[in-house]
């Protein structure tokens, strides 16, 4: 892994938290409110990929349900191993 200044990482986090933040936005405009646990799992996502595939599970979500299921890799179509 190449050597990363604080700098960098700074930008990086700084990233991923703006796709949490997109994500939660997108949760709650298609939902409604958010629970806890929801945000709580989002919030701790720290690969860009993984938060890529779960943006795209609000948008096929038919319930918050679901995208608690998929959220939670209970619905087998995204597998998000980190």
């Amino acid at each position: 892994m190449p050597y990363l200044t604080t700098v960098e990482q700074r930008a990086i986090e700084q990233g991923l938290q703006q796709e949490r933040e997109l994500i939660l936005e997108a949760v709650d405009e298609r939902f409604g409110e958010i629970p806890p646990s929801v945000s709580e799992t989002i919030n701790q996502i720290e690969d860009q990929d993984r938060l890529k595939a779960t943006l795209r599970q609000v948008i096929r979500a038919v319930s918050m349900e679901e995208f608690q299921q998929s959220l939670n890799g209970g619905d087998g179509q995204e597998s998000f191993g980190d």
